[in-house]
């Protein structure tokens, strides 16, 4: 019954979101965003613990708390467009993506070499539509890895949402998920990493990540090594209401020696991610966990 209650409810709210104009939206947002710093009392501790962290920004400065209110807003904007579009597929035509015919061409190239393509991106814009626009740059689909959510009616939702978009989820608690992953490469087609938080059962390389020593996963490493599939790094980049930026980068190895150390090469990937989320700072993810040091 609890079930059937959450689905009939995600799909009441995506059916309302999808049928309110845009100006009510905002609207919606503004008033969601201020709900949010309100009352989402600990990812906000998160938050201003994080940028105090990589900024050293007081949480009591008007700059930290007008921050948290960006990042507050750009996560409900996602998820408004996500639940929007898993209801109504029909506004998928609005969606302006800057760059998407380069990044065609781009990958396209990479993929004409032969081998599989890894891609990986951060938690920053919008990383479902990463896999939205890789699988129709490719014309094929596009493989992610994802943990399932404690919640599986939400596990469900976003399942089915992401095949909409042409994505197949590889789930993390699989025992064929190593095995599922080599498949993919070696059969040609794109994998996808999100890949920026911290390594779960085990301990990763120390890396720099926004400026602190930071665990990372090995995993796109390795399996480029394994299979000698090419890694870029992608980012979805939200610059309005149904309107995104694509820009993206080669990973590539600058010594024999770094395929099988994998430091150097987890640190190109870090530094990417790094670059980016310093110039589109509120659309990263401030309000996780991500080092130790917070108790």
């Amino acid at each position: 019954m609890a079930k059937r209650i959450q689905r009939f409810a995600i799909g009441l709210v995506s059916a309302v979101l999808a049928g309110i104009p845009n100006f009510i939206l905002e609207f919606l947002v503004r008033v969601l965003t201020q709900c949010a710093y309100m009352f989402a009392t600990k990812d906000k501790e998160k938050l201003f613990y994080n940028i105090s962290l990589v900024y050293g920004l007081p949480k009591h400065s008007v700059f930290a708390r007008t921050f948290a209110k960006q990042v507050f807003a750009h996560q409900i904007w996602i998820l408004i467009e996500c639940l929007t579009l898993s209801v109504l597929p029909k506004k998928h035509n609005e969606i302006r993506c800057e760059g998407f015919e380069e990044f065609k061409d781009f990958i396209c190239n990479e993929k004409a070499k032969g081998d599989g393509v890894i891609v990986v991106t951060a938690h920053l814009g919008n990383w479902e539509y990463v896999a939205k626009y890789s699988a129709l740059a490719t014309g094929q689909t596009f493989h992610a890895l994802a943990k399932p959510s404690k919640s599986d009616v939400l596990t469900e939702f976003l399942d089915r949402s992401r095949s909409m978009q042409n994505t197949r989820v590889l789930w993390t608690d699989r025992k064929s998920i190593l095995k599922d992953m080599l498949s993919v490469l070696k059969s040609g087609q794109v994998l996808g990493f999100v890949m920026d938080q911290k390594p779960e059962g085990r301990r990763g390389p120390i890396v720099e990540f926004l400026g602190q020593d930071t665990e990372f996963v090995t995993g796109p490493e390795k399996l480029s090594g394994k299979t000698n599939s090419p890694i870029i790094a992608v980012y979805c980049l939200r610059l309005g209401l149904w309107h995104y930026r694509l820009v993206y980068e080669k990973i590539e190895h600058s010594s024999v020696n770094e395929t099988s150390s994998g430091h150097e090469l987890t640190q190109k990937m870090s530094h990417s991610m790094s670059h980016f989320i310093k110039l589109y700072p509120e659309q990263w993810v401030w309000n996780y966990k991500r080092w130790k040091k917070m108790s």
